[in-house]
């Protein structure tokens, strides 16, 4: 009877033992190819997939059109919201089109997030994971991390994102999973360099009321695109995409009177080489 007994309590300190470990993430959930989510899994069943009335999104907010230029570091952002939730979590991936690593991930708040890593179909994936009450937030979270893209261009990588927004009710019931995607893909040249067939660039008048132009010279001939992003570089408009011959001198004019005032990222997409600058809208 005595020995029963004993089995019993260690039972309950083990599946005590469970709970808390499950409080932090998991890999391997994240939705992306071979993979299941939380919200498949025998973790937080309860709710179904992006059923619920919250959101999960990805930035970069260094890195304007999604592209990336190869061996630099990007700092993400995930951020998780639903409206009356406290507590959060995250699974994240970057993966290049055979399943494996796409870059390398890297913790910059260890109070936050870790490292976990999940084996599917042969191939070690590197993810970042919620730790045990790191998600704490009022309606919404933003996870930070950095990503250093592939040494050498491996063409695209797409960023898987999974998000909990839990009830924290100290049970796996009741929560909502939500997931997300975004693909980045090698630019041909930094942002901020000025070369190749472009020179000259610049937008007047800065600060910028409704109407404003872009300067610039071509010593080849051109396709010429004008986008306005935000500071986290997601496109806001695509203003213009023209073709010109080689030695053109060219000034673009533009209105963008449903700007918002603020500051904003604009490209000058030449050829496909992005020419990055800052406007201000007063």
């Amino acid at each position: 009877m005595k020995k029963v007994y004993i089995t019993i309590m260690m039972a309950a300190g083990l599946s005590a033992l469970s709970f808390v470990l499950s409080d932090n993430g998991k890999a391997g959930v994240t939705g992306s190819p071979n993979e299941v989510t939380c919200a498949d899994a025998t973790c937080h069943d309860s709710n179904g997939l992006n059923t619920g009335p919250g959101s999960i999104t990805i930035s970069a907010p260094t890195m304007p059109g999604w592209q990336y230029v190869a061996g630099q570091v990007y700092p993400i952002e995930v951020t998780v919201a639903q409206t009356g939730v406290t507590l959060f979590g995250i699974g994240f991936e970057a993966l290049r089109a055979d399943g494996a690593n796409g870059g390398t991930l890297t913790i910059t708040n260890s109070a936050q997030t870790q490292i976990k890593n999940a084996v599917i179909l042969g191939k070690v994936r590197s993810n970042v994971v919620h730790k045990l009450n790191g998600g704490a937030g009022v309606d919404t979270e933003t996870f930070t991390f950095n990503w250093t893209a592939p040494a050498s261009s491996t063409g695209a990588v797409t960023f898987y994102a999974a998000g909990n927004a839990s009830n924290a009710d100290e049970d796996v019931t009741g929560d909502f999973i939500y997931t997300t995607t975004q693909v980045v893909t090698p630019t041909t040249v930094g942002f901020m360099e000025l070369n190749g067939p472009v020179a000259g660039i610049s937008h007047f008048p800065n600060p910028v009321d409704d109407h404003f132009a872009t300067s610039l010279t071509l010593s080849e001939p051109a396709t010429v695109a004008i986008e306005i992003m935000d500071l986290k570089g997601k496109l806001i408009s695509k203003l213009s995409t023209s073709s010109y011959p080689s030695g053109e001198q060219l000034i673009l004019n533009h209105i963008e009177s449903g700007l918002a005032s603020g500051t904003y990222l604009i490209n000058v997409r030449v050829n496909n080489r992005n020419n990055l600058s800052k406007i201000t809208k007063l």
